[in-house]
């Protein structure tokens, strides 16, 4: 059962706490992987949100494991951004195979499990570039 209502920015407020919590400067690889899934499920949840709410983006999210290459193909494909589109799609694309290998790829020998603080802040900055596209300040 769910209780309460969740704004996808929740999760990257969650994730900014986690990565500046002084309990946690020793942070340990399953810290670092959940940071970077909370950062990719702020921004993914948002943009799903934000393409559903504008009748003109005609996007109707299955509410499944699809809607994620859903909303990267459909900001693509109907221009959302003019001539930004591709580069939005492309941030977005990529947040996720970070998502992605965090989430599923168990062995450190992967460049993206072991990310270190200067990456993490990156994707940090380009989410926050992402929700402002959107109209949402962080």
């Amino acid at each position: 059962m769910l209780i309460g209502q969740l704004d996808p920015t929740d999760f990257y407020h969650l994730a900014k706490e986690l990565h500046e919590s002084e309990n946690l400067k020793s942070k340990d690889v399953a810290i670092e992987r959940t940071i970077i899934d909370r950062i990719y499920y702020s921004v993914f949840l948002a943009y799903r949100k934000f393409l559903s709410n504008n009748k003109k983006f005609d996007f109707v999210p299955l509410r499944n494991g699809g809607d994620h290459k859903r909303v990267i193909k459909h900001i693509k494909e109907k221009d959302v951004f003019g001539k930004e589109s591709y580069t939005i799609s492309a941030m977005i694309k990529d947040m996720r195979e970070y998502r992605g290998d965090a989430s599923y790829n168990l062995v450190g020998t992967n460049p993206f499990t072991s990310l270190g603080k200067m990456e993490i802040e990156d994707l940090f900055a380009d989410s926050e570039i992402l929700f402002k596209k959107i109209g949402i300040e962080i």
